[in-house]
């Protein structure tokens, strides 16, 4: 029986041993698994902040990038403006031939094409719309004007043929003059409401 109860003891010390082992194995297990899913809870969460702060920081680029744009839309309205002005003094005759500069259409047609290209990208549905429709416009003025100032330099000046060209050019600077004002005041709309939302 002693031998018996050394043996049964051994066993009992052995499985007591390895149940407790078990108990506490599964017990760590658990708590591993519970801190596993706290991490990736935590991970989440992180990952969901930092891609609201990536959405919000693009936004507001975005938002500057548009001002931005809006700006210098309204800074180039302003060029063509006044290079309007000066086409129309000459058809009128109130402005000297050596006041126009053809290059400097030019220039505002290309600086036009460029700043349309990103406002397209980055712009209001209105506020391109009516910037293109101001391009257009300007763009036909250009041509009118280059048609009047040939016809200055012509020797042989027609006066009812000047007169025709230069009512058309007028004409052409009102339209252009029209959607340029349009274009300003969608743009400015639009930078306020830009504005509200940064602030």
């Amino acid at each position: 029986m002693n031998l018996w109860a050394a043996a049964l003891g051994f066993v009992g010390a052995v499985l007591g041993s390895w149940g407790g082992q078990l108990i506490v194995t599964r017990r760590e297990d658990r708590r591993w698994e519970r801190e596993r899913e706290r991490e990736d809870l935590r991970w989440k969460r992180e990952q969901v902040r930092e891609e609201l702060r990536l959405r919000q920081t693009e936004a507001q680029r975005l938002s500057e990038q548009r001002i931005t744009n809006y700006g210098e839309i309204i800074v180039l309205l302003q060029k063509w403006d006044h290079a309007l002005l000066i086409c129309q003094k000459l058809s009128m005759g109130t402005e000297s031939l050596e006041a126009f500069n053809s290059e400097q259409l030019y220039e505002l047609e290309r600086d036009g094409q460029a700043l349309l290209g990103v406002l397209q990208t980055h712009g209001n549905e209105d506020v391109v719309s009516s910037a293109l429709d101001a391009y257009f416009a300007f763009l036909d003025a250009n041509e009118r004007a280059r048609a009047v100032i040939a016809k200055l330099s012509d020797p042989e000046l027609n006066l009812e043929g000047m007169a025709k060209l230069s009512n058309s050019l007028i004409l052409a600077i009102d339209a252009a003059e029209s959607g340029m004002s349009q274009t300003i005041v969608d743009a400015r709309k639009e930078v306020e409401a830009l504005m509200k939302i940064d602030n």
